[in-house]
């Protein structure tokens, strides 16, 4: 809160600067450096819009002042990286086309710099961080392919920049944190080699780093990132041995981060994903106790950052991803009771008030209650005029996810129908939906996983043939 306030009080001394009309190319420069220190500070207090906006404004004075003094090297670099700022956080709300087009001017700006002074070493790091930008807007649209172009054309200016200037730390760590996002579009591409070979890459960089400077704040973050999204990596093809023990490092890491810095609310929210990362895989390990209680740190740690921020969107993601796991976990020991409190908690923190914009939880969650309320009680079941208006507001690569649940429902339907003829009807339909969820997995490379065997000998349709014929052609080693 401390760090909060001082913030808001650095924000106000920038905003009266930045509101400054003089017309002079000196106070005009001034001007646009502090609307940009206040889209920095903006963007730290998750103000994204007002951040936007004083970027834009920063903008528009450089681009001005650059059009009439086009030798002025330096504004052209002003206009770049302003660019590449305004790219970040159009990005990170989610305008990935705004944010691809701020990008690619970034880049035209730092190439004609270029053009001017070929060795100008802040306009090829420039150019290189809006490549890496560029890459995470291909990546929010899951083109993996050219983000992974990007992200490959950025690093060969990073590596470049270590040759000219090896002991200048920050080129090191660019490259660091270039690895995450080019390990993850190469995992989702499949490329499995590159991906170890990046996560592997950026840990040793950052071990290094971290070993000059113990207590760097940034350092340690990516540290903790890396160790992180090694264990998910390893988890997404299913070698969770190799997972765990990175996933246990990334969470020694953040709680250092929230104890060493606990004004950063940010530390306390990846905390808590690191509980929700091992809930999850005790899960998977058929751990089921040990999964509840790894998810329930996790949302009591969040609920303490939720008291102090409401509107936190990650913490509020975290928590509501956590409450989701601890209702599977529960499901899987057929505890449904409690696992049906679990759902209703998490649909509670994924009220549409709360901004998420995440239509795959949107649907999945109402779709996954209503398969554990089926276990409860005959009661609440999902009409078809409400299971059709769950399917339509479904983005196409949630479909399976979307079809599997109503498989299931349409099986817990088919228990409880009162006639032989209906009880056919339900099982038919529940296999079709199944089938059709299946096929649909086997396609593309970004669908959401459906680790449908996990939970089969709890399936209301395994004794089902039609079910044991789609589990010997969809087994679990082929679904990732």
């Amino acid at each position: 809160e401390e760090h909060k306030e001082f913030l808001k009080q650095t924000l106000e001394s920038y905003e009266d600067f930045a509101a400054e009309t003089s017309d002079d190319i000196d106070s005009r420069i001034g001007v646009a450096s502090a609307n940009i220190r206040v889209g920095q500070i903006q963007k730290m207090l998750g103000q994204s819009k007002q951040s936007k906006e004083a970027y834009a404004r920063a903008i528009e004075i450089y681009r001005e002042l650059s059009n009439t003094n086009q030798d002025d090297l330096d504004l052209q670099y002003k206009l770049g990286a302003a660019l590449h700022s305004l790219a970040v956080i159009e990005t990170r709300i989610g305008n990935a086309k705004e944010g691809r087009a701020a990008n690619q001017e970034a880049i035209v700006v730092m190439d004609k710099i270029l053009e001017a002074d070929s060795n100008n070493l802040e306009a090829i790091r420039g150019k290189a961080l809006a490549c890496h930008s560029l890459g995470r807007t291909y990546y929010a649209v899951e083109d993996d392919e050219n983000a992974l172009k990007e992200y490959r054309r950025a690093e060969k200016m990073h590596e470049a920049l270590i040759e000219k200037e090896p002991k200048v730390d920050r080129h090191r760590y660019d490259v660091a944190r270039l690895q995450v996002d080019l390990a993850l579009a190469a995992a989702y591409l499949r490329k499995n080699d590159e991906a170890r070979a990046s996560y592997v890459k950026a840990i040793g960089i950052i071990k290094q780093l971290i070993a000059k400077e113990p207590n760097n704040e940034n350092y340690n973050w990516v540290y903790g990132v890396l160790l992180n999204d090694f264990g998910v990596y390893y988890k997404r093809i299913k070698q969770y041995a190799e997972a765990e023990p990175y996933y246990f490092e990334a969470l020694q890491v953040r709680k250092k981060l929230a104890e060493f810095f606990p004004s950063k609310i940010e530390h306390q929210v990846t905390l808590g994903g690191s509980y929700l990362n091992f809930g999850n895989l005790k899960r998977i390990l058929k751990k089921f106790d040990e999964s509840i209680e790894w998810h329930e740190q996790g949302i009591a740690l969040l609920q303490t950052v939720l008291d102090r921020d409401e509107k936190n969107v990650y913490a509020r993601k975290f928590i509501r991803n956590n409450y989701e796991g601890l209702a599977e976990a529960h499901f899987l020991k057929q505890d449904f009771k409690e696992s049906l409190k679990s759902w209703n908690a998490g649909i509670k923190n994924n009220h549409p008030d709360f901004n998420l914009n995440d239509s795959g939880h949107d649907t999945r969650f109402p779709l996954r209650r209503f398969l554990v309320l089926a276990h409860v009680s005959d009661k609440g079941e999902p009409s078809a005029f409400e299971i059709s208006n769950h399917m339509l507001n479904v983005k196409e690569s949630y479909l399976p996810e979307a079809n599997y649940y109503l498989a299931s429902i349409y099986a817990q339907k088919s228990r409880t129908a009162k006639t032989e003829e209906k009880q056919a009807e339900m099982r038919n339909l529940a296999i079709e939906k199944l089938a059709a969820a299946l096929e649909k997995k086997m396609t593309g490379n970004r669908v959401n996983a459906i680790h449908w065997t996990d939970d089969a000998e709890f399936h209301p349709l395994k004794n089902e043939p039609a079910f044991q014929t789609l589990l010997r052609k969809y087994p679990k080693e082929d679904k990732d």
